[in-house]
């Protein structure tokens, strides 16, 4: 995983005192939430903007192609997805650079509040951010198999939290979590459907996208020390990339016939290598937790690291095969550009 995987920034919140703004932008900014009793607006530029039900509004995948801005006593609060705010038609393909991204937010949030946002806009810091990428397996029942795989992997720090047959979860909120499905399954991709947003093919072209979302919390941001005026599309990659790459491998392509080979010039003797090999067509017959009881656990713990070190992911070593998720490139490049093209 050397190239940069994230595609795009999918969602971004960002907070900021209204003590920080001038006199004149605090008025404004309460007037707009009296006038709004406090509920969370959602705007989208050139749309006529629509009141969330809730008094905070939730962004997940029902969101649509709303964004939320919430104010309180202290604070107020820009939440969604950058793609909307600058006006794309959805998020399959969007923003990928911090700074366009935060900004795009706050353009959009200024012209819905009827002032300027963007003064000391290094002031506004960020209590999410969510970076994805598409992967491209073929079709949709590879899709699905990638997807199965996936539920069954095993890795260390990634454990699954409530998974269903079409989401798959890991992690905590407040520092890192991450989110896997089949674009084509979004609920939100019906409704754009409907809306003639899109085509019924890029449905079918969406189904075949396998995306993996990961989401960094308010602790992960605070901890990192990130910062959306100074962090680069590098680091966050590599955040990514860390991240996923327990359960996604270290290779975008590897096959059965690869193995050996990677696991040689990763292991100190050709010995160890053929030892970790067959231990993993041990878990291809048998199964992991068979593989796992019949051995040492310190065998298993350096064959394990040393098929890590070959390029599988927990989730191959989980299942006993290679499960390559190919990334097309139409994703990566200028957002607007596939936009059009895949749209």
């Amino acid at each position: 995983m050397t190239d940069p995987q994230f595609s795009l920034i999918d969602s971004i919140t960002l907070r900021r005192s209204i003590m920080s703004f001038s006199g004149a932008t605090q008025r404004a900014i309460r007037r707009w939430s009296a006038t709004h009793e406090g509920r969370a607006d959602v705007y989208n530029p050139g749309m006529v903007p629509v009141f969330s039900t809730s008094r905070r509004k939730k962004t997940d995948h029902l969101a649509g192609d709303k964004c939320g801005i919430h104010v309180t006593d202290t604070m107020i609060e820009l939440s969604g997805s950058p793609s909307y705010s600058a006006g794309l038609r959805h998020n399959v393909f969007g923003i990928r650079d911090p700074q366009e991204a935060v900004l795009s937010h706050l353009v959009a949030a200024s012209d819905a509040v009827g002032c300027d946002l963007l003064g000391d806009s290094s002031v506004w810091s960020m209590s999410r951010l969510d970076l994805t990428a598409n992967f491209d397996m073929g079709s949709q029942e590879q899709a699905r198999a990638a997807l199965g795989a996936l539920r069954l992997s095993n890795a260390p720090r990634r454990r699954q939290t409530s998974p269903t047959d079409e989401v798959l979860r890991w992690g905590s909120q407040q520092w890192q979590s991450g989110t896997a499905y089949v674009k084509g399954t979004d609920p939100v991709m019906k409704n754009y459907l409907r809306q003639n947003v899109i085509t019924a093919d890029f449905i079918a072209y969406a189904l075949t996208l396998l995306r993996l979302e990961l989401r960094l919390g308010r602790g992960f941001i605070a901890r990192k020390e990130i910062v959306w005026d100074s962090v680069t599309e590098d680091t966050l990659s590599e955040i990514y990339n860390d991240y996923w790459s327990a359960l996604i491998g270290g290779v975008e392509v590897m096959d059965m016939k690869d193995l050996f080979p990677a696991l040689t010039n990763v292991a100190p003797t050709e010995g160890q290598a053929r030892a970790a090999l067959r231990t993993f067509l041990f878990i291809n017959q048998y199964g992991e937790s068979a593989a796992k009881e019949m051995m040492p656990k310190q065998t298993w713990s350096r064959h394990t690291k040393l098929l890590r070190a070959a390029g599988l992911s927990w989730t191959d070593i989980a299942v006993g095969q290679v499960t390559p998720l190919r990334r097309k490139a139409v994703v990566l490049g200028s957002p607007v550009t596939e936009f059009k093209r895949v749209a």
